[in-house]
């Protein structure tokens, strides 16, 4: 009996790395869902923001304005639907804050939506013409002037 092993070949190399590659995907941990319901302090800069939001709530500054100028034709429904998905991903996203009763000792508290629905606004300026840029940088700035409810959430 030999106790020599035979060198793998390039492509059963390349297959057992794949195999193990994913063996260590299946192996990572994650990050386990909190039951609904589930009362959620507030970090650290979400207090900072919460404190802040008492003094002003009516206001645009945490907004973080951007326009994107996109050439060619927009699938409205992969859009809309990509984000959606991202929302459902990312509990963040559908996260509103409360000041709440004696189960959160008066403190503010995380509260984590299980849905929220994406709605793009759509506005044709087709017939705009030469005020079609002004226009648009109307709408931008009104955009960006949304004022930021921490309570209700976009």
């Amino acid at each position: 009996m030999s106790t020599q092993s035979t060198p793998l070949s390039a492509a059963k190399q390349a297959l057992l790395a794949q195999r193990l590659q994913g063996r260590a995907k299946r192996s990572r941990p994650t990050i386990p869902r909190r039951p609904p319901g589930t009362a959620i302090p507030l970090s650290f800069s979400q207090q900072r923001l919460w404190f802040l939001y008492q003094f002003e709530p009516d206001n645009p500054f945490y907004n973080v304005p951007f326009a994107l100028h996109l050439q060619g034709k927009l699938d409205v429904a992969a859009l809309t639907q990509t984000l959606q998905t991202l929302v459902q991903r990312h509990e963040i996203l559908r996260t509103t804050f409360a000041n709440t009763d004696a189960e959160g000792g008066g403190q503010p508290q995380q509260i984590i939506h299980p849905e929220a629905e994406i709605v793009l606004r759509q506005i044709d300026l087709s017939v705009l013409g030469d005020r079609l840029w002004a226009e648009v940088e109307q709408l931008a700035h009104a955009e960006a002037q949304q004022i930021f409810d921490l309570r209700q959430g976009p």
